[in-house]
């Protein structure tokens, strides 16, 4: 509560007469003033609309004034200024008010000294010690203190104005420190720019370096202000070293095609002029070459390795080394054409934000044509096998599906990426060399299995009731070549885009695959006229010498023969079997498997007219070796016992050397019966026409006949004539009458005589003869 106290009214302190305003630093004092002026009048004032000018005021009072506490207080300006347009009742009303109040004070003056005894006194004593204070300070400095006061206060507005300044100086300094820092803030990005594109370089944040940097050239790229200008300079000069770094980071390999994308992206957004995604692609064509080379030079590396060691020293499980080229290199190229591939087409589909130059295309065909071609040459010339190294070929043949399918694997990766045709042709011809290759390789491998069938055989009869007998030669035969046929079938039908085997290529390989067959004949030839030194000794001259090779037992529940090895006759007539079993067997059988597994129709007439010529060849041999010995024969045992055909006896029977031809003919019969039952009529004709010629010739070179000579040598050309009569020719009939008619006439008694002998012989040796009876 603050008391208003105006200048009618008493107080017993001291109060300012008038409001001072302390304007110190220019601002006004919150604190309420002690002393407030009323209107003495009791009147409200008037506002400030109303006021009379204080101009005009001061014009008609020029020494005058409207401050109640004023000497030169003048009440018509008082009123003037704040009762100017009051009535005249109100200002008598106003008068009388002052009156009554001026009255009031004067009878409470002495009762107010008395309330207030204790202030008066302690005012009393304040202006004494004024008055003392006043006196001491006249008597120190003079009756005129104010120049000290003066130069204090001069010295203090000094320091004052001293202690402004160097405020103000570090307010300036604050002020543009402060400004140097707002700015800073502000353009934060800018000056923290070099260091954030270095970042995000090293972080691989190319989008982001791009976006900032472009940010920073269009606020500024052309500004005048020398820091910004600055800031920019060393920005160009770290964009230009990012620009060298991704370049060399554009060229360095293995890259995926995304991380490629990427740098060439930032490269054509940091305007680093020339064309990176060809030089992209170039770095990426390089590589693939580069990765193609080092695979060969180390894989020639590893093979030389392999061929200094000692055949004896490497496993037979251990995989050639070219097969493991082959395999790196079709992964290789099938993990490196197809990106080198992708990242061409995008660049020439403008997806790598880079104009495609019109001259690039042919080019990157080039480019893409090169790389295969190497490719294929290597391959080529490591798979394909080489006429002149036939240990590096066996080495390879087991593994040449392994390869094919690696290959195959590759060129259907190529074929998923759409290349042009050419590219594709490329590797289409090296497939189709490979696939001929492999099934010229295993028929050449059952080729050799086909050779080696002579370890194999056992001279096993195995008989056939319609088609006659053979021994398993034949039936494995048959099963080289059916797993020959299947094992073929992985290289023989194309694949996706493959070329079909068809003019040279189906020729090499059916060549061979005649080949295969061929070499069969060679087998059994070899097995038929490769005769151990035992079967030569067994051939030594003498009588009765044709049934020697027959010793070798003969085990006629298996089949065989007892000791591991036949008789060399023998295996002559088991080797015409065959020759019959595989021409009317084997043959249209294998022929029909070439047509079931897809090869083309085989021709059977080549290995046919060997297989016939052989047997010729075969029976010549065998009838020639039985009818030589039987047909040496018969002049010693006709003579035998000094035998004179001019003092023969009258004859009983059969003359010895006529009963060892018949016998030794049942020997060949019952031999070629049981092996070749079909050749006994062929083998005795020629035979039996053989002793017919040898029989003409005994007799017309005897001298003279007896009577009972000239009986003994009708019974004798009768009886063998009527007992091979089945096997007899015309030449051979021949042959006989020529032998009889060197032979004198006999009587008719005589002729009885030789009847009565030719049917007591017939009764004697009816199994012999019954054997002749049937070639079956």
């Amino acid at each position: 509560y603050h008391e208003t106290i105006g200048p009618m009214k008493e107080s017993a302190v001291w109060v300012e007469e008038s409001p001072l305003h302390n304007l110190a630093w220019g601002r006004r004092s919150l604190a309420p003033p002690g002393y407030s002026q009323e209107d003495p009048l009791g009147l409200s004032t008037e506002g400030s609309d109303n006021k009379f000018p204080e101009d005009d005021l001061r014009e008609l009072f020029p020494d005058s004034c409207g401050d109640l506490s004023s000497e030169q207080f003048s009440a018509a300006w008082f009123l003037l200024e704040n009762h100017q347009n009051t009535s005249f009742e109100d200002l008598k009303a106003g008068l009388a008010f002052l009156k009554r109040k001026v009255e009031a004070q004067k009878e409470g003056q002495l009762s107010f000294l008395k309330a207030n005894a204790g202030s008066v006194l302690e005012q009393l004593d304040t202006l004494e010690a004024l008055r003392i204070k006043f006196e001491e300070d006249v008597l120190k400095y003079g009756n005129d203190p104010t120049g000290p006061l003066q130069n204090a206060i001069q010295k203090s507005i000094v320091e004052a104005e001293s202690i402004f300044n160097e405020v103000l100086c570090r307010r300036e300094k604050a002020d543009a420190t402060r400004n140097a820092l707002g700015a800073l803030n502000r353009h934060r990005m800018l000056f923290l720019l070099p260091c954030e594109l270095q970042k995000y370089a090293a972080k691989g944040d190319y989008d982001m370096l791009v976006n900032d940097y472009a940010r920073a050239r269009n606020l500024f790229g052309k500004t005048e202000v020398p820091i910004f200008k600055q800031v920019m300079d060393e920005v160009d000069r770290c964009i230009e070293t990012i620009r060298t770094d991704l370049r060399e980071k554009l060229k360095e390999m293995p890259s995926t095609i995304d991380n490629q994308r990427r740098l060439i992206r930032a490269l054509v957004h940091l305007e680093s002029g020339g064309d990176p995604a060809w030089e992209a692609l170039n770095s990426r064509s390089s590589y693939l070459n580069h990765c193609l080379d080092k695979c060969c030079e180390e894989h020639l590396a590893s093979e030389a390795d392999a061929k200094a060691k000692s055949p004896r020293s490497t496993p037979v499980q251990t995989v050639p080394p070219k097969v493991l080229f082959c395999e790196d290199l079709t992964e290789c190229a099938a993990g490196q054409l197809p990106d080198l591939w992708r990242l061409g087409q995008a660049y020439f589909k403008g997806e790598l934000q880079v104009a495609p130059d019109t001259s690039k295309p042919v080019k990157f065909k080039n480019m893409i044509l090169s790389s295969i071609e190497k490719f294929t040459s290597a391959l080529r010339k490591a798979l394909i096998p080489n006429v002149s190294s036939k240990h590096a070929n066996q080495q390879l043949g087991p593994w040449l599906s392994h390869c094919l399918h690696y290959v195959r694997a590759a060129y259907a990766t190529l074929v998923a990426l759409d290349l042009p045709s050419e590219a594709l042709e490329i590797v289409s011809k090296l497939i189709l060399d490979l696939r001929v290759s492999f099934i010229v390789n295993v028929f050449k491998q059952a080729t050799d299995q086909v050779n080696a069938l002579p370890v194999k055989e056992t001279w096993k009869i195995d008989h056939d009731g319609t088609h006659g007998g053979g021994t398993a030669l034949s039936a494995e035969l048959e099963k080289i070549i059916t797993e020959a046929l299947q094992a073929g079938q992985v290289a023989l039908q194309p694949e996706i885009k493959e070329m079909p085997l068809e003019g040279s290529a189906q020729r090499e390989i059916m060549n061979q695959a005649q080949n295969m067959l061929l070499a069969f004949n060679g087998v059994l030839e070899e097995l038929a006229f490769s005769r151990a030194d035992e079967d030569i000794d067994e051939l030594s001259p003498g009588v009765s010498q044709l049934m020697g090779p027959m010793a070798t037992p003969w085990n006629d529940e298996n089949h065989s023969w007892s000791s591991n090895t036949a008789p060399w006759e023998l295996r002559l007539l088991a080797t015409i079997a065959n020759c019959r079993h595989v021409t009317n067997v084997v043959l249209p059988r294998l022929a029909d498997k070439f047509v079931t597994n897809g090869y083309p129709t085989l021709s059977l007439d080549p290995l046919r007219g060997s297989l016939q010529s052989l047997r010729g060849s075969l029976l010549d041999t065998y009838t020639e070796h039985r009818s030589d010995p039987l047909v040496g024969t018969l002049e010693p045992s006709m003579y035998l016992g000094k035998f004179d055909w001019d003092r023969a006896v009258t004859p009983t029977g059969l003359s010895p050397y006529a009963q060892e031809c018949i016998g030794n003919l049942l020997a060949v019969h019952a031999e070629v019966h049981r092996i070749c039952p079909w050749l006994v009529e062929e083998v005795l004709s020629q035979i039996v026409c053989t002793v017919g010629e040898e029989l003409a010739r005994l007799m017309s070179c005897v001298s003279e006949f007896n009577e009972a000579g000239a009986i003994q040598a009708i019974l004798d050309l009768t009886a063998l004539r009527d007992a091979l009569q089945t096997f007899s020719t015309p030449q051979t009939e021949s042959f006989f009458n020529e032998a009889m008619e060197s032979v004198p006439k006999l009587s008719s008694k005589n002729l009885q005589l030789v009847k009565q002998l030719l049917k007591t012989i017939r009764s004697r040796m009816s199994l012999q003869l019954a054997c002749f009876a049937s070639t079956t």
